[in-house]
């Protein structure tokens, strides 16, 4: 007779005296973690040989520009380049919120809740990560055209920690409130 666990298995119940056993927890996290990375290489497979990569990366751009725009400063974009001043920002794939949109997909997608929750988890947190993005984005191309010596550092480590983070907590936000 095969034991069944999930949703149905009463060792998983809440309630007095019910603990779910601990290797179905670390079941759980270990789907999780295959559902972020498939997902992760997935979408990369797919974006660096679709026809879409570039209409991505221009869409990117012009949305960045249009954030300064609002802001008040004469931006605009080229192509996949947003251009400010003397400063010119081209953006590549790592530049859009493509991958940490798949991980938290991936995560999302292997969680043990309905089907309805799980849509829209990945639609909310997809726009949290599109929102955070275009900050990150907009901020980055501001230091480029007005503080250049600092573009570097601010680029490659803390932009990139935060939007890390941001979708970590974006990750675990979504757990705490969806995950029994």
């Amino acid at each position: 007779m095969r034991t069944r666990i999930g949703p149905s298995d009463p060792n998983l119940r809440k309630g007095p005296g019910r603990t779910p056993p601990l290797w179905s927890g670390l079941a759980y996290g270990a789907r999780v973690l295959a559902g972020s990375m498939i997902g992760l290489i997935a979408l990369a497979f797919v974006l660096s040989r679709s026809a879409l990569k570039p209409d991505l990366l221009r869409a990117t751009a012009h949305a960045t520009a249009g954030m300064l725009s609002i802001l008040g400063l004469a931006a605009y974009s080229e192509g996949m380049t947003v251009v400010l001043g003397g400063f010119r920002g081209h953006m590549i794939l790592e530049c859009t919120a493509a991958f940490p949109i798949a991980i938290l997909t991936g995560a999302i997608v292997c969680s043990p809740v309905p089907w309805r929750r799980r849509f829209s988890g990945v639609v909310t947190s997809s726009l949290i990560l599109l929102a955070g993005n275009q900050i990150r984005l907009t901020i980055l191309i501001l230091c480029g055209a007005y503080l250049s010596d600092t573009f570097e550092v601010l680029h490659l480590l803390v932009a990139q920690a935060l939007m890390s983070l941001l979708t970590i907590w974006t990750g675990l936000r979504w757990i705490v409130k969806n995950v029994d």
